[in-house]
C-alpha cells in the first residue's frame, strides 16, 4: 500500500494552496484526562479541564493548519499529493518543516 507523504489544500475562499504533511493534515489533539465539554441545553459548558485545553500552544498551530496562509479562511478541499497528481507550484510549503 502506498501511503502519500504529502497533502495538498486548496482555499474555497481564495483559490490558494498550502502544502502539509500528512501527520499535520490529520492531527487531532486530545483532550487532557479525556475530559469533553458538557452539553446543557444545546450549549457547550466547559469544564476547568477544557479550559485549560483550549489554552494549548498546540491547538493555535493546529488553528494555523486549517487556515488558509493567504486569507485566513478555514475552508478548503484537500487531496494526496503524488507522482501522478504532484503539487501545485506555487504552493505554499511555510508548514513544512
Amino acid at each position: 500500500m502506498n501511503r502519500h507523504r504529502l497533502v495538498e489544500r486548496t482555499c474555497d475562499g481564495c483559490g490558494g494552496t498550502w502544502l502539509l504533511t500528512r501527520t499535520q493534515a490529520h492531527f487531532h489533539p486530545h483532550r487532557p484526562g479525556g475530559v469533553l465539554p458538557a452539553r446543557m441545553e444545546g450549549d457547550i459548558v466547559a469544564t476547568e479541564s477544557y479550559q485549560q485545553f483550549s489554552i494549548d500552544p498546540g491547538i493555535d498551530m493546529l488553528d494555523k493548519i486549517r487556515s488558509c496562509p493567504k486569507c485566513g479562511l478555514q475552508n478548503f478541499s484537500e487531496r494526496n499529493v503524488t507522482k501522478k497528481n504532484p503539487a501545485s507550484p506555487n504552493a505554499d510549503r511555510g508548514f513544512l518543516a
